[in-house]
C-alpha cells in the first residue's frame, strides 16, 4: 500500500488533488517534501505530468518555490526540463497559461531550457499570448520583444496544442 510519512494512505490522490493540497499546504509543502521527496518525482500516469508540470499549470508560484527548497534539503534532484505525455515541460505550461512569474523562475532561477522543443515542434515563447510583457519573449529566447505578426502569435481556444493533449492543458 502507498505510504505517507510512514502511515498508509487510504488511496493515491490524483494530480489535481494533490496540487490542491500543496497550495493548501503554504509552507508546509517543504516540509511535506522533506518528509516524502519522492513525491516530486511521481507521474501521472496519462499525462505524463509531475507536480513541477500542475504547478506550473497552475501558476502556483510559492508552492514552486517550496518544492525546490524542500527537494534541494531533501537531496532530491528535480528535473525542470522534464516532459510530458505531449512533450510539454513545465515551461511549455507556465507559457500556455500566461503565468509569467513562473516562467521567470524556472528560466532565471532553475535554469530551465528555453529551447526545448514540444511533440508539436513548438518552443514555449510559441505559445505567449500578444499581450504577454516584451521581457518575456526575450527572457524565453523569441528573438523579439514585440509580436505584431498575428500569424507568429499563438492559435486561439486549444488549436495550438496537440490533439492528444487538449485534455492536459484545458483549465479544470
Amino acid at each position: 500500500a502507498p505510504r505517507a510519512g510512514g502511515r498508509a494512505m487510504a488511496r493515491e490522490l490524483s494530480q489535481e488533488e494533490l496540487l490542491d493540497f500543496l497550495c493548501q499546504a503554504g509552507g508546509r509543502v517543504r516540509a511535506l517534501f522533506l518528509e516524502e521527496p519522492q513525491l516530486a518525482l511521481q507521474r501521472d500516469f496519462i499525462s505524463g505530468y509531475t507536480a513541477l508540470h500542475w504547478i506550473a499549470k497552475h501558476g502556483a508560484n510559492q508552492v514552486l518555490q517550496d518544492l525546490v527548497s524542500g527537494a534541494e534539503k531533501a537531496g532530491t534532484p528535480l528535473d525542470v526540463n522534464v516532459k510530458s505525455s505531449c512533450g510539454y515541460t513545465p515551461l511549455h505550461l507556465a507559457a500556455i497559461h500566461g503565468h509569467q512569474r513562473i516562467m521567470k523562475l524556472l528560466v532565471q532561477e532553475l535554469n530551465s531550457k528555453v529551447n526545448v522543443r514540444d511533440s508539436s515542434g513548438k518552443r514555449p515563447w510559441q505559445y505567449l499570448s500578444s499581450s504577454t510583457s516584451g521581457e518575456m519573449w526575450q527572457l524565453l529566447g523569441s528573438g523579439r520583444s514585440i509580436v505584431t505578426d498575428k500569424a507568429a502569435g499563438p492559435a486561439r481556444s486549444g488549436e495550438h496544442v496537440h490533439k492528444t493533449c487538449v485534455y492536459a492543458t484545458e483549465p479544470f
